[in-house]
């Protein structure tokens, strides 16, 4: 696995790399100058990178064109300044590998996929991932493999099986139950054979998942100031100092689990980053308590 320091090779994905949300008007069109708001907002808090569209991003919920249109926002927002990746999971394999040559005709340094989100009866054989993801590799963009808990994750045996058979492969997203000790099982299997095993879950588990050797995570751009810190505190001053600053974070972190992708948005809009928290998903709304719960936990995190 490779060092989790910085000073890695240029174009390389390590550290915090945020997923911005896709942002709506409030009567839900397709809203770009969120998108880039926000990827301005994580450059200026020292992010590493940025991925997008991932699960948060409502990426589903988009159709093709305001899929691309998305995507060219986002690349053309960070000017170069950190490596891009775009996620490319889609219905079909033919989608995906669609999606693939858009984003590498725009120059990113990598591409996410999980198996196509939409299967009738039966659960992926690890045949059919090592097919797809064999055919999203063959476009030429390093591959990071997302193993999510809303897909059909994978064992690391069957994942390092998928890395065996496609050398495209470069990275882990692992988000599988639990994520933390998936981190070790994966990095366990796989070793050196990709160049690193990212977390997610919003950073909750930063500290013990670069513990366990990942190379960094993937979180929401709502609290991306405090991750960013956490993750710098860690490589500077150890565990124990960057534990102390996620734990300051607990409350706000509890509500993120619970609501997700309409709490992420509520918390960007409070902090001025985007304009409307508009969701297309089925989501739960925040309610009155909600939002005043959420001042006070802002409020005391110094937000």
């Amino acid at each position: 696995m490779t060092d989790t320091s910085r000073g890695a090779a240029p174009g390389s994905l390590r550290g915090v790399v945020p997923i911005p949300v896709t942002t709506f008007s409030s009567g839900g069109k397709l809203d770009l100058a969120g998108l880039r708001s926000q990827v301005e907002f994580c450059l200026g808090h020292g992010a590493d990178g940025i991925l997008y569209p991932g699960v948060v991003s409502e990426f589903y919920t988009l159709s093709d064109d305001e899929r691309r249109a998305a995507v060219e926002t986002v690349v053309d927002a960070t000017s170069g300044h950190v490596p891009v990746a775009v996620g490319v999971t889609g219905a079909s394999t033919d989608t995906a590998v669609d999606f693939t040559r858009h984003a590498a005709g725009l120059g990113v340094a990598a591409v996410m996929t999980m198996v196509p989100y939409v299967q009738h009866f039966f659960a992926p054989s690890t045949s059919f991932v090592v097919e797809h993801t064999r055919r999203v590799a063959e476009v030429g963009v390093p591959v990071i493999m997302q193993n999510a808990r809303v897909g059909f994750p994978l064992g690391a045996q069957a994942l390092a099986d998928v890395v065996a058979s496609v050398p495209g492969v470069r990275y882990v997203k692992e988000e599988s139950n639990p994520p933390t000790q998936g981190i070790s099982a994966v990095i366990g299997a796989l070793g050196d054979a990709i160049d690193g095993v990212f977390g997610g879950i919003g950073g909750v588990y930063l500290v013990n998942e670069l513990e366990r050797g990942a190379v960094g995570t993937m979180p929401s751009p709502a609290f991306v100031d405090r991750v960013v810190s956490a993750y710098r505190t860690w490589t500077e001053h150890g565990p124990d100092t960057a534990q102390q600053e996620i734990d300051a974070m607990g409350s706000l972190f509890t509500r993120e689990v619970l609501y997700n992708v309409a709490f992420h948005k509520e918390v960007l809009r409070r902090r001025g980053v985007i304009s409307d928290a508009t969701v297309r998903i089925a989501s739960p709304a925040l309610d009155e308590v909600d939002l005043a719960d959420l001042d006070r936990m802002m409020r005391g995190a110094g937000l």
